[in-house]
């Protein structure tokens, strides 16, 4: 969800406009709310399936946390507002 919505941003006036109720529309300025969310709920399954299946801390330390620290930075680098930001997501 959290790609796919940020990138859709870029089109929020034009959705807009056309009447689209795309998820950015829809969440209006709860975009970075509603996906930050679904980004600490997926993280969250992953480690519980991680733990369930037992995995080493290496599963934890690469795949956890290498995939929170890559949405953090994404979420620190990008601005909603401007298309260009919401395209190099």
């Amino acid at each position: 969800m959290m790609p796919d919505t940020i990138y859709a941003c870029q089109d929020r006036e034009e959705d807009e406009k056309a009447g689209t109720k795309s998820a950015p529309v829809t969440l209006g300025e709860y975009v970075l709310y509603a996906t930050s969310f679904a980004a600490l709920l997926f993280v969250s399954l992953l480690a519980y399936v991680g733990y369930l299946n037992k995995q080493s801390p290496i599963f934890f330390t690469i795949s956890i946390g290498g995939t929170a620290a890559h949405l953090v930075w994404q979420y620190l680098t990008v601005d909603i507002t401007s298309a260009q930001s919401c395209n190099s997501e």
